[in-house]
């Protein structure tokens, strides 16, 4: 069965959520991807070919692998004590950019 790519919302939304949780632990957007790739979801990314290991990219991922992501990341962030909201709470969402937009503005300063 072939599944169809993730979808802009699906992909907007685990930056948004990885970006939150980076900031939140410590981690720059590509960190916190290395991490989630190498330690939260390596069933999902990681390969083989040869005596080398690669790691797929998120636009590799079908609609359902990316949706599995999305929650084992949930899952893991609230294990750590960070609870990242669900798509549909805009509130929650609204927050976590204006969180992410103070800290680049910080950053750039």
């Amino acid at each position: 069965e072939k599944r169809r790519g993730r979808t802009p919302n699906q992909n907007n939304y685990l930056h948004l959520i990885l970006s939150f949780y980076g900031l939140e632990i410590g981690y720059t957007l590509e960190e916190i991807k290395i991490i989630l790739k190498r330690d939260i979801c390596p069933e999902i990314f990681k390969y083989k070919k040869g005596k080398h290991t690669f790691y797929r990219s998120t636009a590799e991922l079908d609609t359902l692998e990316m949706a599995k992501v999305i929650h084992q990341l949930k899952d893991h962030a609230a294990i750590h004590g960070c609870s990242l909201p669900d798509a549909e709470n805009e509130q929650h969402m609204d927050w976590i950019r204006n969180e992410i937009e103070k800290y680049n503005n910080y950053k750039r300063l």
